[in-house]
């Protein structure tokens, strides 16, 4: 005998999804959606929050860092991702998540950006340290017999002529 594809005839008996197999057909219902009783048909609403998925059968718990929907599931906060929101997304490894020459640091749910050493940031952007201006009252460098030389990041003391 030929088997007759009933997800295909004009008056399919499912009101949402339909699965052809030898002989018969199952009915399925769209995420969020619940089966009837009848198993053919799909409830008009959808599911109740923290039910969410193929006949309302999966929990959210999102662990307060996103929103439930009742088709997909967690929602997650920017910042986070994951079936339950619990993957820190490193901002770090996107582009341009700091400015260039500026240091990125991934933290929990956010990131920081700093300056290198021998920087300091001013108005958003990592300054050269002027190491000798500051050292002038360190004396790191013996200023008797060397002369301070500032350089990008950094310092460096000289020998004055003579020394």
């Amino acid at each position: 005998f030929t088997d007759i594809d009933e997800c295909k005839l004009d008056n399919m008996p499912c009101t949402q999804g339909c699965n052809n197999t030898e002989g018969y057909f199952n009915c399925y219902c769209y995420p969020g959606y619940m089966m009837e009783s009848d198993t053919v048909s799909c409830k008009g609403i959808s599911c109740e929050v923290p039910f969410y998925g193929d006949n309302c059968k999966q929990t959210c718990d999102c662990n307060g860092r996103g929103s439930c929907n009742t088709v997909k599931g967690c929602v997650c906060d920017v910042n986070w991702t994951g079936v339950n929101c619990d993957i820190d997304v490193d901002e770090c490894a996107l582009p341009d998540a700091c400015p260039e020459g500026q240091l990125c640091e991934n933290t929990n749910g956010s990131f920081t950006c700093s300056c290198p050493i021998g920087y300091i940031m001013e108005g958003g952007f990592c300054k050269d340290v002027d190491e000798c201006f500051s050292l002038l009252t360190n004396g790191t460098c013996n200023l008797q017999t060397e002369v301070c030389i500032n350089t990008v990041g950094s310092y460096r003391c000289e020998c004055k002529h003579g020394y």
